[in-house]
């Protein structure tokens, strides 16, 4: 019980500020493993532990410990230790005390491509994309070994799929067949006996005397030296169970009659088998199963995808994210649990999946596609109530950007397709504008609006690069800084002091009044040069997802108005720094009410408690009337003394900057008219001093 301790401490404690929680999806199952009662789910995304007596999972991930989080096989030694198998990443031992080690990299003997793991007393073997690796532990505890490990090339085939010990012997799966030889003969290479005849093989069963082989192309047996071909089919695992055999198939799980293998209730692409009291089913996207006559699904909560595209808050602290190619994933807020849209593709999303999403101000959510094949709608608009409609724009329907302005207008870019025009649309109260500002396709990447709500875009170096501003429908202004003309503008943001942020290959540039302030690139303040996405908090910091560079983490750095630098990265508890599909993005957003900065990556999504929470009510400034009837209202003030010499900013609730007034020379400030759409927001005052004072106000139009 001390191990299953350590991990429910490590996953279930509350995250103060600074702390990263990580959410992932772990439905995608390599391989099953009993340990103290319960069942460990190696997954691409983390290990999911199952307890049957609660019907409950808990995780863990790279936030607690793990060295990566596509996990490949868990087993556990004589000392208690569990060993989990991380491909790409190493290997992670926990100690039945919470302690971690990790054995990665050259200095400990293994490639990159770990896949299997199997512990024979003191023999550790570890099946690689690059061979079989052995350790020998002897009487010491792993957590305190030092050694490399050895490499053993006696079998067939580079790519060891499965290590089995049965009979004495030493079964190793390959890519080519299987190897067998006696453990203590294992670096003899006389002692090796090889079957080739089978290709690649997943797992073996030894029922009798008739060995059954799972292989990529089939289920075999072969018995007195003759072999026999069953059935053609992706055969992932085998086992036997109530005296029958079993397998996991990509069509679901098979039983063996005796004379032919049959289907069973579970029909899903099935990866791995765990027999005990009940027949347990590892899933490739439907979780683990339970094969009882009332089979039992039991699928962990998460999102539908660990590869992350554009994310978004809406006005309850919502999260809305693209997950994989062509879902939709939603964090509700409240009761912390993911809800998924679009499984069955209803949506009829084609091309190369979806690629933008923004959220509006009266929720609704705008997705686009990155539809090249320009068949199927190039827009959805998914409403409050989960109704939806699509929208397939004349010509190109290649979406690349969407972004909402303070007026709740929807602003969509489209990219390059060939043979069709590349522009810039206004969706406005049900009537669209477009925006041929450009003699030839510009190639938009990114949209993004300064304090004054006039639009700004970022182009591909493909079409000349740069950064515009939209004057009008028909014409654009590229902004006169030399050093960004012509560079692929990866993201661009105006910070609270109107200052414009571009991510660029080079660094990513601060410019005022078209002069270039500042150049931020790799060094000691922040870890990478290239800014996948830039987002200013309402607070006046700066955040940066920057892509790793050779001697950097890569991750997030936070940059504040005096120019302090901290950073977020996977040695801090980020879940990655892969950032996923196309290089530009919404992959940060911030929820003001909660203080919480998510990330999303290519290989899962990270919350980070800020520590900067918006309170609900303040007494200091008067806001009159409140809330605002713009039908029956002229203008909002705001009333106190402590305004002078100060500024006052206005929000979204999903933290974009609507408004500044700066150097407020009154004790009020009137706003005239203003033009923004229902909702509730957000005003942060700074006065002369410093000092913030933070509230709320609604509009009705």
């Amino acid at each position: 019980m001390k191990t299953i301790l350590a991990i429910s401490l490590l996953i279930s404690s509350t995250p103060c500020s600074g702390e990263i929680e990580s959410f992932l999806n772990s439905t995608h199952i390599h391989r099953l493993y009993q340990y103290d009662g319960k069942i460990y789910c190696a997954t691409s995304g983390g290990v999911a532990i199952f307890d049957t007596t609660t019907d409950s999972f808990d995780r863990i991930s790279t936030g607690n410990g793990l060295v990566g989080n596509d996990v490949r096989d868990i087993i556990h030694d004589k000392y208690g230790n569990l060993w989990f198998v991380c491909y790409n990443r190493g290997i992670s031992i926990l100690s039945p005390d919470g302690r971690w080690k990790e054995l990665s990299g050259a200095w400990c003997g293994l490639p990159d491509g770990l896949l299997c793991i199997n512990i024979l007393s003191d023999t550790v073997l570890v099946g690689t994309d690059d061979g079989l690796r052995l350790w020998d532990i002897k009487d010491t505890n792993p957590m305190n070994k030092t050694e490399m490990m050895e490499t053993i090339a006696s079998h067939p085939g580079n790519i060891v799929n499965r290590i089995e010990y049965i009979r004495d012997s030493l079964w190793v799966c390959t890519n080519e067949g299987i190897g067998i030889v006696v453990l203590s003969c294992i670096g003899n290479t006389s002692a090796w006996s090889n079957i080739t005849e089978i290709g690649s093989v997943n797992a073996v069963e030894l029922l009798e005397d008739t060995l059954w082989v799972a292989t990529s192309e089939g289920i075999a047996y072969i018995t007195g030296g003759n072999y026999h071909y069953v059935a053609s089919f992706d055969s992932r695992d085998i086992s036997l169970w109530n005296e029958r055999l079993w397998l996991a198939t990509s069509a679901g799980l098979r039983v063996w009659n005796g004379d032919s293998l049959l289907s069973t209730s579970i029909m899903k692409d099935s990866r791995c088998l765990l027999p005990l009291s009940s027949l347990w089913v590892g899933t490739w996207g439907s979780g683990i199963i339970e094969y009882t006559p009332d089979t039992s699904y039991f699928i962990p909560d998460g999102p539908a995808d660990n590869k992350f595209g554009d994310i978004a808050i809406n006005g309850d602290g919502n999260l809305w994210c693209i997950t994989g190619s062509k879902e939709v994933s939603k964090f509700d807020a409240q009761d912390e649990e993911w809800h998924i849209f679009n499984q069955n593709n209803e949506w009829n999303v084609r091309g190369d999946g979806l690629s933008a999403l923004a959220v509006g101000k009266d929720s609704t959510v705008w997705i686009g596609v990155w539809n090249w094949s320009n068949e199927g709608p190039g827009l959805i608009r998914l409403y409050y109530d989960d109704t939806f409609d699509t929208i397939r724009l004349q010509g190109n329907n290649v979406i690349s950007d969407i972004e909402v302005d303070g007026h709740n207008d929807v602003w969509v870019s489209t990219w390059i397709l060939e043979g069709q025009s590349s522009l810039l649309y206004r969706f406005r109260e049900g009537s669209i504008n477009s925006y041929v500002v450009f003699s030839s396709p510009p190639g938009i990447n990114r949209i993004t609006f300064d304090n004054e709500g006039n639009i700004w875009v970022g182009c591909t170096y493909l079409t000349s690069g740069g950064v515009f501003q939209i004057i009008n429908k028909s014409e654009a202004d590229e902004l006169p800084c030399h050093d960004i003309q012509g560079e692929e503008i990866y993201s661009l943001a105006f910070d609270i002091d109107g200052r414009l942020w571009v991510g660029t290959d080079n660094g990513t540039y601060i410019i005022r009044n078209n002069q270039i302030e500042r150049i931020l690139i790799h060094n000691t303040d922040v870890v990478g040069d290239k800014a996948h996405d830039i987002l200013p908090d309402i607070y006046g910091n700066v955040w940066l997802l920057l892509e790793p560079i050779l001697g950097s983490d890569g991750g997030v750095t936070k940059v504040t108005r005096k120019f302090d630098f901290s950073s977020i990265t996977p040695s801090k508890g980020l879940v990655s720094n892969r950032i996923e599909g196309r290089d530009t993005g919404n992959r940060l957003a911030y929820d003001p009410t909660r203080g919480w900065l998510w990330i999303a990556t290519g290989e899962g999504i990270s919350r980070y408690r800020t520590g900067l929470i918006l309170p609900h009510t303040i007494s200091s400034i008067l806001v009159f009337p409140n809330p605002y009837l713009a039908n029956e209202h002229s203008d909002i003030s705001f009333i106190s003394e402590d305004l002078l010499g100060g500024s006052i900013s206005i929000y979204s609730l999903s933290g974009q900057l609507i408004k500044i007034f700066s150097n407020i020379r009154e004790s009020s400030v009137r706003w005239d008219n203003p033009d923004i759409a229902s909702g509730t927001y957000i005003y942060i005052a700074v006065s002369d001093d410093g000092e913030k004072k933070v509230g709320k106000f609604s509009v009705i139009q």
